[in-house]
C-alpha cells in the first residue's frame, strides 16, 4: 500500500513539472506611428498548431511550450514580419515597421516616378516572370490577354510578322493608332519586337490623359514604358546563365470541310445558277465531274485531298536559346545576353530565324557624374510562305484577298474530277473557281513552294546613352541617342517582278534634355 501511495507522488511531481516549462505571454502590438495593430497574427515559429490574434486594442495573449527556445512571429498585412525570441518573458510588447517593398513600388511617367500607391492615371503593368511563361520571341505576343484595356492585333500569321498594340481601342480612321513606346526613357517607333522578353524587367501601359499628359500629342494613343534588367551587385563576381527550351506545335482543331460528294454536289448546284451560259457552264461541269447520275458512285467513296492537312498539318519545332552575363559592383553594374530562336512556321515551307544581343551598363563615375548606356542589336530573317499571300487579277489590280492562302485552302477544290487521279491535280489556274473579276484560284501547296524561296530581313540596331551630372546646384543634364537600321536586301523574292526588291535604311539620332532639377541647397 505505501509503495501505491509513493508511485502515485512521483507521478504528481512529474506532470507538475511538466506544467511548469509552459508559459503565457502577453502584450500589445503596435505600427510605428503608435496605432494599434488589429488582428494582426502571433503564431510560435515552427509549431503551426499554435497561434492567436490581437483584439481590438492590439493586446495578444498565448501559450508557448518552451520558454527559453520559442519564437513568436507578428505579422500582418502592409507591415513587415518581426520574429521575437521569448526568452521567458511573460510580457512582449512590439512595433511593427510599414512594408518598405510594397510603399516604394513607383511606376516611371516621362521624366519622374510615381509611388504607385499615389499613382491617380489608369496603368496596367505586367513583370518579367509573367513575360517568360509564354515561349515566344516576340513580347508583344506574350502580352496578349495580360492587360486589361490593351489588345493585341496579330495581321498575319507569317512567322516574323509584326503585331499592333492598341490601347483602348482605336482612335483614328486614318491615321496610326499604335501608342509611343518609351525604351529606358528612350521614344521609338519600332515597338518592341525588337526586344528579347528575358530583358524586360516589366512593362507599364499607360491608358489615360493624366498619365501620357507629359508626352503630348505622341502619346494620344497610350504609352508603353519598357524597363530593362540592369546588372545587379555581385562584389565583382559575374554570374552566367543559360536557358532553353524546345517546343513542338500543331494544329489544335482541324476544319470540318465537305467530303467529295459533297463539293461536287455545291459545284453542280453553282453551275445550275449560272446565268450568263448556262449550257456551256453545265457542259464544263460534266466534262470535268460526269455526269449527275453517277456522282455517288464516282463519288461516294472518293476521299480526295485535304488542303488544310496538307499545307499547315505537319508537327514543326520551336528552339529557343538564351545565354546572359550579369554583375557588377558599387562604380559599375552590367548585364549582357545572347539570344536565338528558331520558329518553323505552321505552313509548309516557312519560318524564321532571329538573333538578339543586349548590352546594358551603368557606371557611377564619381559622386556627380553617371552614365547609363544600353545597346541593342536584332536580326531577324523571315522565308518561304505566310498566310497572307499577293497576286493580280486580269486588270493589273492587286487582289490580296483572293489570294491569301487560308482562302486557296479552304475554296480550292478536293478532287481532279473523272479525267485522272487527285493526287495528279497539279498547280494553276482553276477556272472552275474563278470569279466574274477575274480572280482565279491556285493550288495552295503548289503556291506555297513557289514561295520557298522568298526571304526578308530585318536588322535593327539601337544604342542609347544617358549622362547624369549635377554640380554645386544639383542639376542634371540627361542625354539620349539613338540609331536604328532597316534592311530588305536587294535580292529579296517579291511577289511582283524581281526589280521591286529595294533596300529601306533609315537613321534616327534623337538628343533630349530633361527638366533641369533644382532643390534647395
Amino acid at each position: 500500500m505505501k509503495s501505491r501511495i509513493i508511485c502515485i507522488l512521483l507521478l504528481l511531481v512529474g506532470v507538475s513539472g511538466i506544467y511548469a516549462q509552459s508559459l503565457t505571454v502577453t502584450g500589445k502590438v503596435v505600427d510605428n506611428e503608435g496605432l494599434e495593430v488589429i488582428g494582426g497574427n502571433v503564431t510560435v515559429k515552427g509549431k503551426q498548431n499554435t497561434g492567436t490574434i490581437t483584439d481590438i486594442n492590439g493586446k495578444y495573449t498565448i501559450t508557448v511550450s518552451d520558454p527559453q527556445k520559442d519564437v513568436l512571429v507578428f505579422s500582418f498585412i502592409g507591415l513587415e514580419n518581426m520574429e521575437v525570441p521569448v526568452k521567458g518573458r511573460k510580457q512582449i510588447d512590439v512595433t511593427m515597421k510599414a512594408a518598405s517593398v510594397l510603399l516604394d513600388e513607383v511606376v516611371a511617367i516621362g521624366y519622374a516616378t510615381v509611388k504607385r500607391k499615389d499613382l491617380t492615371g489608369s496603368v496596367a503593368s505586367v513583370r518579367s516572370d509573367d513575360l517568360l511563361k509564354v515561349p515566344s520571341s516576340d513580347v508583344t505576343q506574350a502580352l496578349a490577354g495580360r492587360m486589361a484595356g490593351v489588345q493585341i492585333i496579330q495581321t498575319d500569321g507569317q512567322p516574323g510578322a509584326t503585331m499592333s498594340v492598341r490601347v483602348r481601342g482605336g482612335i483614328s480612321i486614318t491615321q496610326s493608332n499604335e501608342p509611343l513606346y518609351i525604351i529606358d526613357g528612350f521614344p521609338t517607333e519600332d515597338g518592341m519586337s525588337s526586344l528579347d522578353p528575358a530583358d524586360i524587367e516589366s512593362i507599364d501601359v499607360l491608358k489615360d490623359a493624366s498619365a501620357t499628359a507629359i508626352y503630348g500629342a505622341r502619346g494620344a494613343n497610350g504609352v508603353v514604358v519598357i524597363t530593362t534588367k540592369s546588372g545587379a551587385k555581385s562584389e565583382g563576381k559575374a554570374t552566367l546563365t543559360f536557358d532553353s527550351y524546345v517546343g513542338v506545335r500543331t494544329l489544335a482543331k482541324r476544319l470540318d470541310v465537305l467530303s467529295v460528294e459533297e463539293f461536287v454536289l455545291a459545284d453542280y448546284e453553282r453551275t445550275l445558277g449560272d446565268a450568263t451560259d448556262p449550257e456551256e457552264s453545265m457542259r464544263s461541269w460534266q466534262n470535268r465531274y460526269g455526269g449527275f447520275v453517277d456522282l455517288h458512285e464516282n463519288y461516294g467513296n472518293r476521299k480526295g485531298i485535304d488542303w488544310l492537312d496538307r499545307t499547315m498539318g505537319r508537327t514543326t519545332v520551336t528552339q529557343n536559346y538564351r545565354v546572359g552575363v550579369n554583375g557588377g559592383n558599387d562604380k559599375l553594374n552590367y548585364n549582357m545576353s545572347y539570344g536565338y530562336f528558331k520558329d518553323e512556321g505552321a505552313m509548309v515551307y516557312s519560318g524564321s530565324d532571329k538573333h538578339n544581343i543586349a548590352l546594358s551598363v551603368k557606371s557611377e563615375v564619381n559622386k556627380r557624374l553617371s552614365v547609363t548606356g544600353r545597346i541593342n542589336f536584332d536580326y531577324l530573317k523571315v522565308y518561304g510562305a505566310g498566310v497572307a499571300g499577293n497576286g493580280t487579277n486580269e486588270g493589273g489590280s492587286n487582289v490580296d484577298a483572293k489570294f491569301n492562302k487560308m482562302v486557296q485552302i479552304l475554296q480550292y477544290r478536293p478532287t481532279i474530277g473523272i479525267r485522272g487521279n487527285d493526287s495528279d491535280l497539279l498547280a494553276g489556274e482553276d477556272p472552275v473557281l474563278s470569279d466574274a473579276d477575274g480572280n482565279v484560284m491556285q493550288n495552295p501547296l503548289i503556291a506555297a513552294a513557289e514561295e520557298k524561296d522568298n526571304k526578308e530581313t530585318r536588322t535593327l540596331q539601337e544604342s542609347q546613352w544617358r549622362t547624369d551630372f549635377q554640380n554645386h546646384q544639383r542639376i542634371d543634364f540627361p542625354q539620349q541617342y539613338g540609331y536604328a537600321l532597316s534592311a530588305l536586301p536587294p535580292g529579296a523574292f517579291l511577289w511582283r517582278p524581281i526589280y521591286y526588291g529595294k533596300t529601306q535604311r533609315y537613321l534616327r539620332l534623337y538628343q533630349e534634355y530633361g527638366d533641369r532639377k533644382f532643390s534647395d541647397l
